[in-house]
């Protein structure tokens, strides 16, 4: 049976799963490979070096044979890992020197084969970017490079020359200020960069030139009255040279020759502009960002590099720099518009600077820490994957001004949900379930991908039953989410049962199998029922329907949660008498509380909005929950649902308030309840309580109308009455 300690070990519990095929073999191997995967998973996905150090660190290691046998076990690891989180577990295990003369008799077969065209790429990339003279950078930066150092001549650039000539009307003055403020932007720049690392990075580098592009943008929008900088008409001309220059980007990109465009003098055109019309006083502060995104010191001047190391390593400058443009790109944001499209992108190229670096985690701790993670939430820039990650491993990172709603949302931004890909659908459908498991305090939450490939399970421990639980997730964009039909295999619950069947057949080749034999006994044991012998795991079905609310075109999609069964059950249940009808629900107009509900719902959406929230299935079940508190008390209507104020308390309740009237009115009618109670309630739940509760109203409301009949019949006629 399970049992409440046993918490850490859902992971160990879909790796056994995983394992084992359709028939109930269990691959020991492929057992102790995914052990070691789950286990480590991160926002970045697989921790390389926190596997690397499970495996030195395991008894079977210390063993002389458990060394000579880690090839087999590195081999299992590594073909199960996607690219990026392969590229790491070899480094990670070169750092280590784990088992230095297996890696030299085999990197070849194991790692460099299945890797190399990848890895190859990068090392071209980047001394790509190190040979880079100034004559393959362009005509137009490597003048302007010598302007920063000499200043001896004024270079033609059609950019730069077509704006000054169309602003100022040909003037030789305004055109000499807008290039001499050209010459001393990159100037600026050269202090902390390198220009012809940085031209290369910006033209190879998508998410770098969008992270950059985007800080830009931030800079500028916030300094239009800039005394230090050039004079407004002169500013307008680099903006409009710039307009000019990712109008170029965009067709080019429409037309497959993105690569074309930003390879010839227009890539390193774009440095020069933005060195152009971004404030003097952010100039320094964008080339700390380009140095800090970028992955190694090629960015920084060869005499500046040993500094600059020491100064990322003191009281971390650079860090502060990207907790400052991240404050200011979410104000941006929030102003809408165009400004806030380019902090948007800002944060779409952080994000992904930072996810190819295996950081975006350390990324979102540091937002978070420095009360900045609104900003990379709202702007679309994390994939449902990334999100279910954070709700899992907390919650409460939703309960700021970007709801997970908000956040799933705006990764889809304008599009229409028909043009999401399968895989999409999928992925926001499993991060819906796990939010809202994760809200309703599920804990230790593992997402598996069932081996057929089209369909996702997520387990996890119930809070209340202190169970293991399973949820086969279904998602649609067309509102045919499919319940429950056929005979669907119930993946985890099924192939466990398969392995108990097949446990004695289990045959371990090398001392790691023999570790993973006794795990996976060990897991089943937990997991078994000793009266039926098959695993102890309630299994559920979970479907979600996305669709678009038709008021404010925000993105919906509650789970629907119920329990799996097989056709025999689901027989057996249709067969059943049924003395009510299941339960309608409150949101349809033809329901007798719609009204009610509806009124609640409003008020709780007023709360989101307050605290920066979009409403979501934290709040449906919120308002489900308050509506069958306002029937107990038989409110008539809702005119506030107010929050309690929080106690310094931690053991305090906090309370969820129905006022009746005015707050302020003495005759008004107060009602409450624990705000964890309310959001935590299932939907379901709640309203199969206002079933009950209408169905007992409907009672006494009758025996009121019988009584109010005898009543009538008892009375005696009334007298003759007086007539004029």
């Amino acid at each position: 049976m399970n049992a409440t300690n046993r918490t850490s070990r859902t992971s160990d519990l879909v790796s056994l799963a995983q394992a084992t095929d359709a028939t109930g073999q269990v691959d020991l191997g492929a057992y102790q490979a995914y052990r070691l995967i789950n286990a480590h998973q991160t926002l970045d996905g697989m921790d390389a070096a926190g596997v690397v150090d499970a495996i030195m660190a395991s008894p079977v290691y210390a063993d002389e044979r458990g060394r000579a046998q880690v090839g087999q076990l590195i081999e299992a690891i590594s073909s199960r890992l996607p690219p990026a989180d392969a590229r790491r577990f070899d480094a990670a295990l070169d750092a280590a020197q784990l088992d230095e003369s297996w890696v030299e008799r085999n990197y070849e077969r194991y790692v460099e084969e299945p890797l190399g065209a990848a890895a190859h790429q990068a090392k071209a990339g980047l001394g790509q970017a190190l040979a880079w003279s100034d004559q393959q950078i362009s005509d137009n930066l490597a003048a302007a490079r010598r302007w920063a150092q000499t200043a001896p001549t004024q270079p033609q650039n059609l950019y730069l020359d077509r704006a000054a000539s169309e602003m100022a009307a040909g003037s030789q003055e305004a055109y000499g200020a807008l290039k001499g403020a050209t010459r001393h932007g990159l100037a600026m720049l050269g202090d902390t960069v390198e220009l012809a690392a940085l031209a290369h990075q910006f033209s190879t580098d998508r998410d770098f030139r969008n992270l950059l592009i985007g800080a830009a943008s931030v800079y500028a929008a916030q300094a239009i009255d800039d005394p230090a900088k050039l004079p407004r008409d002169l500013r307008n001309a680099a903006i409009g040279a710039w307009n000019q220059w990712e109008a170029g980007l965009e067709q080019a990109t429409r037309d497959g020759k993105e690569h074309e465009y930003l390879g010839d003098a227009k890539g390193a055109a774009a440095v020069e502009i933005i060195a152009t019309f971004v404030p003097v006083s952010k100039l320094t502060k964008l080339a700390h960002i380009a140095q800090v995104a970028h992955a190694g010191e090629e960015l920084a001047p060869v005499a500046g590099r040993v500094a600059g190391t020491l100064e990322r390593k003191q009281a971390g400058a650079l860090a502060a720099d990207l907790v400052e443009l991240a404050q200011d790109a979410r104000h941006v944001q929030v102003s809408g518009g165009l400004a806030a499209d380019g902090a948007n992108l800002m944060f779409h190229g952080l994000a992904g600077v930072k996810r190819s670096q295996g950081e975006l985690g350390a990324l979102v701790d540091g937002l978070h820490a420095s009360g900045n993670l609104g900003g990379l939430l709202q702007s679309g820039a994390l994939s449902p994957r990334e999100l279910a990650h954070l709700a899992r491993r907390d919650v409460t990172l939703f309960d700021g001004e970007v709801s997970f709603h908000a956040a799933i949302d705006a990764y889809v931004g304008k599009r229409a949900l028909t043009e999401l890909e399968n895989h999409e659908v999928g992925a926001i459908g499993e991060a819906l379930v796990s939010h809202d498991l994760a809200a309703r305090g599920y804990t230790d939450l593992v997402p598996i991908q069932n081996n057929s490939g089209h369909g996702i399970d997520v387990v996890g421990i119930n809070p209340q039953t202190q169970r293991w639980e399973s949820f086969e997730v279904k998602a649609s964009v067309q509102g045919i989410a499919r319940s429950q039909g056929g005979d669907p295999e119930q993946f985890v619950v099924s192939r466990l049962n398969r392995a108990i069947a097949k446990q004695g057949q289990w045959a371990p080749q090398n001392t790691w199998e023999e570790q993973a034999q006794s795990t996976a006994a060990r897991v089943l044991a937990e997991a078994r029922d000793i009266t039926t012998g098959k695993v102890d795991i309630e299994a559920n079905w979970a479907k979600v329907n996305l669709a678009r609310d038709p008021a404010t075109g925000t993105l919906t999609g509650t789970p629907e949660i119920g329990k799996w069964m097989t056709p025999a059950e689901r027989h057996h249940e249709r067969a059943l008498p049924r003395e009510t009808p299941a339960p309608r629900s409150p949101a349809d107009a033809d329901h007798p509380d719609h009204a009610l509900h509806q009124q609640i719902k409003g008020k709780v959406a007023e709360l989101d909005q307050q605290a920066g929230r979009s409403f979501d299935a934290t709040s449906e079940r919120m308002t489900a929950s308050l509506l069958v508190l306002a029937k107990k008390q038989e409110l008539a209507r809702v005119d506030h649902v107010l929050l309690g104020t929080p106690s310094a308390n931690p053991d305090a309740v906090q309370n969820v308030f129905l006022v009746q009237g005015s707050p302020t009115d003495h005759a008004m009618v107060r009602t409450s309840m624990p705000t964890l109670q309310a959001i935590q309630t299932p939907v379901e739940q709640s309203h199969q309580q206002l079933e009950v509760i209408n169905q007992r109203l409907a009672q006494e409301h009758a025996q009121q109308q019988a009584q109010q009949q005898a009543t009538d019949q008892t009375r005696p006629p009334p007298g003759p009455q007086l007539t004029v």
